[in-house]
């Protein structure tokens, strides 16, 4: 409801003012949204009304502004109450919450009156059939505990429940809970691939073994989580990789938190580990020359990605995050710097490295356009602010089966491992070659001067074999 009305010199509108009557009270008057009513049952109304204490319509306006940021507020805090619950990675987050409003720390500490508010205010919810139930038995009765906490975790919401067991046992977390904490602590973003990863990790572990605190797992049944994946056809590599996860996000967060309870995630019992792992093929010279002739002079982003690829051995997700000022083209060594940058994370702190250009990477770099911030566009999700990766290495990966000609060629991730044997074969020093792929765990005091990326450069030209 908007009223227009004169105010000396200006015209002005004002939503929500609502006067019965000429000369009578002015009321701050706004409809309830309808997602928000079942938060008001006493009203009759559809409308939220307040009044503002005066008939003056000058006095009213400072007064409907006030009542307005405080209804807006309001139901802000009501939307957000109303979301709790519904995404298990925020459960906890929202029974902190829950228990704060009851002026209790996230811990569970806090007054015993203000533990009994809650604790009461929990059992009013429950329907009055099971309410006389509980009151029939006496609080001595060892069944009486049972009974009342399944009526209440069956009658409540799931992250007030979990108010109660911090409440009741102080903050002992479950597994799904370590992911967000994990997360927060690392400053990685939820929608971040690593976090992904490791949601889905532990997303399987509690499926088959159930949410409970990681140090209530028992090594037995560890051990049947293990072979019921192996039963379904999972790689005991990837096997081990899930563990890796698991066991570091453990680690991290009991550290921070101070949880001394040991968990038996570490050292996994994998049978026949690695047995069952299939050699990556490396591409070959005639492979190598079909992939630089298709790539090296064509304006298709797919194309020229892998052109990047062939004489860098970048992995697809470091070449798709480039950015323009990445690629250095004026200098005396072309070469690229691979960093982390706003969008796009490396796999390790090794993998920052700077890349002299050469034979086909070099020839694809001076075709792109380097205006603008990213050399790629095509794969950036702007709402997201980072970019497809995966969606990219499907479409490199199909292309490259495309040009080859053959639907078990070896993938994009096979770059790395050829240029690896290139530069081998190339008799590169083996300090020099894992400077390039980024597996250096140290690096030599000349490291990125013009000398040492021409004799790396140099290496590089030597290997080229197609």
């Amino acid at each position: 409801m908007i009223t227009r009305y004169t105010l000396e010199a200006f015209n002005m509108s004002i939503k929500y003012i609502w006067q019965p009557r000429k000369g009578k009270t002015i009321y701050y008057r706004r409809r309830i949204p309808s997602f928000l009513k079942h938060h008001y049952p006493e009203l009759k109304s559809p409308f939220i009304t307040k009044t503002t204490g005066t008939s003056n319509l000058t006095d009213a306006h400072a007064a409907i502004l006030t009542i307005n940021e405080a209804v807006k507020k309001e139901w802000t805090f009501l939307q957000e109450k109303d979301k709790r619950g519904r995404n298990n990675s925020q459960i906890l987050k929202d029974a902190q919450a829950h228990l704060q409003e009851y002026s209790i720390t996230p811990q569970g500490e806090g007054p015993k009156p203000l533990k009994d508010e809650l604790f009461d205010d929990l059992i009013n919810q429950l329907p009055t059939e099971d309410r006389r139930q509980l009151y029939d038995l006496p609080t001595g009765d060892p069944y009486y505990q049972e009974f009342r906490d399944k009526l209440i975790k069956d009658n409540v919401k799931a992250h007030e429940y979990r108010s109660l067991e911090i409440l009741r046992e102080g903050l002992v977390l479950k597994a799904s809970e370590y992911v967000s904490i994990y997360a927060g602590l690392k400053g990685l973003d939820n929608n971040s691939k690593q976090i992904k990863d490791i949601t889905r990790d532990i997303k399987q572990l509690v499926e088959h073994l159930g949410d409970r605190p990681p140090h209530e797992y028992s090594r037995i049944e560890i051990n049947s989580f293990i072979k019921a994946r192996l039963d379904i056809g999972v790689k005991t590599g990837t096997v081990r990789r899930n563990f890796n996860s698991i066991n570091a996000v453990f680690n991290k967060v009991n550290s921070e938190y101070e949880i001394d309870h040991l968990h038996r995630f570490n050292r996994p019992n994998i049978p026949h580990l690695g047995e069952d792992k299939k050699e990556r093929k490396d591409f070959t010279a005639k492979e190598l020359l079909a992939l630089s002739e298709a790539t090296k002079e064509s304006n298709n982003t797919t194309d020229q990605i892998i052109g990047l690829l062939i004489d860098t051995g970048m992995r697809c997700s470091e070449a798709v995050g480039l950015a323009c000022e990445d690629i250095v083209l004026n200098a005396q060594q072309p070469h690229l710097i691979l960093h982390r940058n706003t969008h796009r994370r490396l796999k390790t702190k090794n993998s920052q490295r700077v890349i002299p250009l050469v034979g086909t990477s070099l020839c694809v770099a001076k075709s792109l356009s380097l205006e603008g911030d990213w050399v790629f566009n095509k794969y950036l999700d702007d709402t997201k602010e980072q970019f497809k990766t995966d969606s990219a290495n499907n479409t490199i990966n199909n292309r490259i089966r495309v040009i080859l000609k053959d639907k078990s060629s070896p993938s994009s991730h096979s770059f790395r491992h050829t240029l690896a044997t290139r530069l081998r074969d190339a008799e590169c020093p083996e300090s020099m070659r894992k400077e390039i792929g980024g597996w250096a765990t140290s690096i030599s005091e000349k490291y990125g001067s013009p000398t040492n990326l021409q004799i790396k450069a140099e290496y590089m030209e030597k290997s080229i074999n197609y």
